[in-house]
């Protein structure tokens, strides 16, 4: 279980990581993590745009899986959505929240179509099929969060590595290891985000990920 300390610190540093520096003023500035705050390039986007995109679509995708897990309820997920974002951000992000408690979507499916939005508004060369590429992705990343929750409740890291690799097929068997290693080697939060940021671009560059699960 993912506590609401860690989803807290998770919200904070990926808004950060969207529109300004870690220790920002509590009062935020209307545009800050949103769309309509980032310079947007005049001709194509590119690493700094695709990053922005990642962390745009994160916060959301870490809100729907804790609400679908019911470890938060829509309430507390529209609070700190509130209490993380400037007042444009809160507007498109509250949107998507309701469209995930009206429609039969998932986490991943959300932030599949938060990242397209993003892309295309920041200039980004992507495609039709960049919107099930970056759902598959980030459907990679419920592996590495899970093996953070593990973490975080004090599973050591051959308690991590059983639960792992009992739920899935031998072949995957070098690439759970991997990350598990990666996952138990960072240390706080700021470096497990930038550990998902990789493994989600690395993944959009592959054009998918492996079919893994976390049990």
């Amino acid at each position: 279980m993912i506590t609401n300390r860690i989803v807290l610190s998770l919200l904070i540093a990926l808004a950060a990581g969207c529109s300004s520096p870690p220790n920002a003023p509590q009062a935020k500035p209307p545009g800050f993590g949103s769309l309509a705050d980032y310079p947007v390039p005049v001709g194509s986007g590119g690493g700094p745009e695709l990053e922005y995109c990642f962390h745009y679509s994160k916060r959301l995708w870490e809100l729907t899986s804790l609400l679908r897990e019911n470890q938060i309820t829509a309430q507390k997920a529209r609070d700190v959505t509130k209490a993380s974002l400037g007042s444009q951000a809160i507007e498109e992000d509250l949107l998507d929240l309701d469209q995930f408690s009206r429609e039969s979507i998932t986490p991943e499916a959300l932030a599949g179509e938060r990242f397209m939005r993003c892309a295309k508004v920041l200039h980004l060369p992507v495609e039709a099929r960049h919107q099930a590429i970056s759902q598959s992705c980030f459907g990679v990343l419920k592996v590495p969060r899970y093996v953070y929750g593990l973490k975080e409740q004090g599973k050591t890291i051959d308690q991590a590595r059983a639960t792992l690799l009992a739920a899935n097929s031998p072949s995957t068997g070098r690439i759970l290891g991997s990350i598990i290693d990666d996952v138990y080697a960072s240390s706080g939060v700021d470096q497990f985000n930038g550990l998902s940021r990789r493994m989600f671009l690395s993944c959009v560059a592959a054009g998918g990920g492996p079919n893994v699960t976390q049990q």
